[in-house]
């Protein structure tokens, strides 16, 4: 089930449109009162394509490739079943919420709960709202252990399942999907685990609405349309449809290569945490290629394309870096299976999964610094806990 998620996602995003355009001639999508041109020809629009559904089939086999892989040794593992002994003391997690909600609270009263004006907390704010990320890790080695049951009706997490509730309540002031996007991802990951990630029809509903409610989150930010046609056509809607193949053209037209290192080589300066770049006045100055993209694609805001960045840097060989980004997410996913007995290191998971799926919309220095650290940060809690938790 999560690698059709992911494929669903690719095809929503990039495949779908350009089908569309080939076909049909669609040029232009509206969002809500905004209205988007695709702005290149036939074949550009068809080496896109071909693009797209190279990296969807590599992701694809590759993914599936290392999946296998990671279920070896998982044989005869039995689902344990309710009444499970999580060993972990609920302080962490809880603490690590809470530091989370205050700060949430501070800059969305500074802010009067304006957008523009959160978003510029936010960059100030964004080491210890990066932070979030042991929370998410606690949060997913609860769920990968304890069934959602026990942890829904246990008296022993009835803590932590008011801090998972206010944290859910300050991201949705703060009007920030992607926060809530990765909470409910750790939560729908951890019960897909403890079905085997089988598909089902109800999961097909649930992807539905998932993909549907960000453009609900975003009425917070435009408002509320004037009539109810608007309403209904911007719910169904997909905000970066033609951006990001805007965006993916671009690159295809302009050919792969970068003056002198890669795109995503500045943003490396990120990977400190803001207050060590302060002492070491460390200044992390991005490379002029998103601007120049941006540019040739007419936007002006509203995120950036994965897969454009990749074709930049590696031609057509980004087809192949995308597949092993696919075998590296079946590997975890597959270890994430061993639910009642997940390690901390496991549980990086579905935030690598959740990480990859909103780093279509965003440049690669963000996502390798998020991967970077997610994968540090659980590996020094691992070895930290050394936490065992077979059910007894």
């Amino acid at each position: 089930m999560l690698l059709i998620f992911v494929l669903v996602i690719i095809a929503m995003l990039h495949i779908q449109f350009f089908v569309r355009n080939i076909l049909f001639g669609l040029d232009e999508a509206t969002f809500f009162s905004f209205t988007i041109h695709y702005l290149f020809d036939k074949d550009v629009a068809q080496a896109s394509l071909n693009f797209a559904l190279s990296c969807t089939s590599a992701f694809a086999l590759l993914y599936m490739l290392g999946h296998r892989l990671g279920k070896i040794g998982s044989r005869g593992w039995v689902v344990p079943r309710c009444g499970t002994i999580y060993e972990l003391p609920m302080w962490p997690l809880l603490a690590s919420g809470l530091i989370q909600i205050i700060a949430a609270a501070v800059v969305v009263i500074q802010s009067g709960f304006v957008y523009q004006l959160i978003a510029e907390q936010l960059e100030q704010a964004g080491f210890i709202l990066e932070l979030r990320v042991v929370f998410l890790l606690l949060l997913s080695h609860l769920l990968l252990n304890v069934r959602l049951s026990e942890v829904m009706k246990s008296p022993r997490f009835k803590s932590a399942r008011l801090i998972i509730c206010l944290y859910l309540v300050a991201a949705l002031f703060m009007q920030a999907r992607s926060r809530i996007f990765e909470v409910v991802a750790v939560i729908a990951f951890a019960q897909l685990m403890w079905s085997g990630d089988k598909p089902r029809v109800k999961y097909f509903i649930f992807l539905a609405l998932a993909l549907i409610a960000p453009n609900v989150i975003v009425l917070g930010r435009l408002g509320w349309p004037s009539d109810i046609e608007s309403l209904v056509s911007g719910l169904f809607s997909f905000e970066y449809t033609i951006l990001f193949n805007n965006l993916l053209s671009a690159a295809i037209e302009s050919g792969p290569g970068v003056s002198d290192s890669f795109t995503f080589t500045p943003s490396m300066g990120l990977l400190l945490p803001s207050p060590i770049r302060s002492i070491f006045d460390v200044s992390v100055v991005k490379s002029d290629y998103y601007l120049d993209l941006a540019e040739a694609a007419d936007i002006r805001n509203g995120g950036f394309s994965m897969l454009a960045e990749l074709f930049t840097n590696f031609g057509w060989w980004a087809i192949f870096v995308f597949g092993c980004m696919g075998s590296l997410i079946g590997f975890l996913n597959a270890r994430a299976l061993r639910v009642g007995r997940a390690s901390l290191l496991t549980c990086a998971a579905p935030l690598l999964y959740t990480a990859f799926i909103l780093a279509f919309r965003n440049d690669l220095g963000v996502f390798f610094k998020y991967v970077t650290q997610l994968l540090l940060i659980a590996f020094v809690m691992h070895v930290i806990t050394k936490t065992k938790t077979m059910p007894r």
